[in-house]
């Protein structure tokens, strides 16, 4: 038992040593979770919620959930959001909870057709580990991140840096193994029409995450037809991701699947299902070029 405990630490020693953050791979559509900056992107109030269930073949998978809700205030020319996610193995051996507040203020310039919208991003994190013999089985922290975007009519770009405090995560006392800090790019174009046909459009997305030793490098395409939405896109050496939607004017769902091709064997892929949901709009208006191309 005792060295059953020991290599169960040495896991986990190793696992928060190389944490990763929480992505999904219908990015374009978990937009705070990709980018803080995306707050206020709609008119009204933007509700959405995600599931993510990661290498359900495997006993050690993670599931992940994740709520955010965001606005932007007129007069203030200011938009705001919150996000909470809770990620965790299937046994609840290993859990992280997320709450997070977003200030973004939003810049025009006029000359250039440009939106450009920083923001700041101030998260509480309590992580658990289920080990009745570590003296240690709870932490909790502060942290902040920051991000900025620009947008005009045709395309989105994004970056952001994640974890500037870099918290200790051990549950080991006298340990250190602290969540290193993320950089992440995202692109998107708006969808253009192609095939003479209103009805159809093509839109293009990029996204980029380097977290400690992980790379994350993820390609996109999505076709839409009047109410419906299709993308396929390439994890680079990880797996091929599609999706498929429906986008109503104030309700958008779509389901993800990720195929495996990297030498994992038998996790049977990754599975995502995401809600969005438009409140007190009253002109229906997607004003960010990012949310034009519907990449469910």
């Amino acid at each position: 038992m005792k060295l059953l405990l020991t290599y169960l630490l040495l896991i986990f020693v190793l696992f928060a040593s190389q944490a990763q953050d929480l992505q999904f791979s219908q990015f374009n559509n978990s937009r705070l979770i990709t980018n803080p900056s995306f707050a206020g992107s709609d008119s009204g109030i933007y509700v959405n919620s995600g599931y993510r269930n990661q290498w359900p073949g495997l006993a050690g998978n993670f599931v992940s959930y994740f709520f955010s809700a965001d606005a932007h205030v007129k007069k203030a020319h200011t938009s705001i959001g919150f996000v909470a996610y809770n990620d965790r193995t299937r046994q609840n051996s290993i859990a992280s909870n997320s709450y997070s507040i977003i200030i973004a203020p939003q810049l025009y310039i006029k000359k250039l057709n440009l939106v450009v919208k920083p923001s700041i991003q101030f998260s509480f994190i309590q992580s658990k580990i289920d080990l009745s013999k570590l003296p240690i089985t709870e932490k909790t922290y502060f942290d902040y991140s920051t991000s900025v975007l620009l947008y005009n009519d045709w395309a989105s770009l994004g970056l952001g840096y994640f974890h500037f405090t870099k918290p200790n995560q051990s549950f080991i006392i006298g340990a250190s193994a602290p969540l290193n800090s993320r950089l992440m790019v995202n692109f998107s174009t708006k969808s253009f029409q192609v095939f003479k046909n209103k009805n159809y459009g093509l839109g293009f997305s990029l996204f980029y995450s380097k977290q400690a030793l992980f790379n994350r490098l993820h390609y996109k395409a999505a076709l839409t037809y009047k109410l419906m939405s299709f993308n396929i896109g390439y994890l680079f050496k990880d797996a091929i991701s599609i999706g498929i939607g429906l986008n109503c004017k104030r309700i958008n769902f779509g389901y993800g699947y990720d195929l495996n091709i990297s030498k994992l064997r038998n996790s049977q892929g990754s599975h995502e299902l995401i809600l969005g949901i438009r409140i007190l709009s009253k002109k229906i208006k997607n004003d960010n070029p990012m949310f034009r191309n519907t990449c469910f």
